[in-house]
């Protein structure tokens, strides 16, 4: 068995692990809400290099979402650059479409010197590449997007408002 120490240490940990984890999903919740709502500060809050921020791509890319809701984690260490890869899936709901949207996502988290987590924004090198490229045809991680696919056409099957929304982004006429 081990010493009371060593649980001790083992809890406090986990704790710290507990409590990264919470920090970053709250990290990615405020980015998709900066997003959303197009509040440069707060985004400018969440990254590492604000120059990377396009206003104009995120007024568009969320110009018809209401909100993000049913949020989920996967966390991968990272390398390189940045400490992890969380793969987040969530629903999006579009303004007057009954049926929200299954979405999947990954950020590259970066650890700053004061523990503060923040989403990386910035050049990868070919190493870091081929490590995330790696990670995401893990069976894991493409399990996730299976069924994150599975879940946008049954909710394309369900709601034909929904269907035409996303026909329309795509270009599509089917």
């Amino acid at each position: 068995t081990l010493s009371a120490e060593t649980l001790s240490v083992l809890a406090e940990a986990r704790t710290q692990e507990d409590v990264l984890m919470l920090s970053v999903t709250s990290l990615i919740k405020r980015y998709n809400n900066a997003c959303l709502n197009g509040d440069e500060p707060l985004l400018r809050q969440c990254v590492t290099d604000a120059s990377y921020l396009d206003m104009d791509y995120f007024a568009s890319r969320f110009a018809y979402t209401e909100n993000f809701s049913d949020y989920e984690f996967t966390f991968r260490p990272g390398i390189n650059e940045f400490d992890y890869l969380v793969y987040v899936t969530y629903k999006e709901k579009i303004v007057l479409i009954d049926t929200a949207a299954p979405c999947m996502e990954c950020f590259c988290i970066s650890i700053n010197p004061s523990a503060q987590p923040l989403i990386y924004f910035g050049i990868t090198s070919l190493d870091t590449d081929a490590y995330c490229a790696a990670v995401n045809q893990s069976d894991e991680i493409q399990a996730i997007a299976v069924k994150t696919n599975q879940a946008m056409e049954d909710a394309l099957l369900e709601d034909d408002d929904l269907k035409e929304f996303y026909n329309h982004l795509v270009g599509s006429n089917g």
